[in-house]
């Protein structure tokens, strides 16, 4: 494992640090904090059925704040990761949120895994879920999990595509295992 940097309080290693490198033409990846609310607010807006279908509810003016602080379920802000690729226009084209060690210990959990209308298509986030797997490989993790909702083809059909296979524990989860790196 490689450090990159000793920003408290955040996983500085090289692989983490990939997840940012997602290639967007002329563009830029973040770690996004409240400092981001605004941009953040404006994707899920711009992704509403997509919120709507994963959280049961429209975006509000306070699901940004919800999702920079954990939301509602109990765990350390440590284990919660909030990546933003930016296009090169400046907006946020995808936002990866995704929580370690949940439900159980090596098993991490995508909670959104958006793009904006206008730049899916084009793999981003295929691609982010790939350094997502390199990082949690290097950080010992085994599986991936994500919600793929039965009543939303498209995103059934994602899941599946990227290698996700059901869960018997959970109906409504897709996993993947981890491949060891290397």
């Amino acid at each position: 494992m490689s450090t990159l940097s000793t920003t408290p309080g955040r996983i500085a290693t090289l692989e983490a640090q990939r997840l940012l490198e997602v290639p967007v033409e002329g563009g830029f990846g973040v770690w996004l904090d409240e400092h981001w609310r605004d941009e953040l607010h404006a994707l899920l807006l711009a992704c509403a059925e997509d919120v709507l279908l994963l959280t049961g509810e429209p975006p509000g003016p306070d699901t940004a704040a919800r999702i920079l602080g954990g939301g509602s379920a109990p765990r350390s802000l440590e284990d919660l990761f909030v990546v933003g690729v930016f296009d090169a226009g400046q907006r946020l084209a995808g936002v990866l949120v995704v929580v370690r060690d949940q439900p159980r210990a090596g098993e991490w959990t995508v909670e959104f895994l958006l793009v904006r209308p206008d730049q899916r298509g084009r793999g981003l986030a295929g691609q982010m879920l790939q350094q997502l797997e390199t990082w949690v490989a290097s950080e010992g993790g085994t599986a991936i999990l994500l919600t793929a909702r039965r009543h939303s083809p498209a995103g059934e059909g994602f899941a599946r595509r990227a290698g996700f296979v059901a869960s018997r524990d959970h109906p409504a989860t897709a996993v993947r295992a981890v491949r060891a790196p290397g």
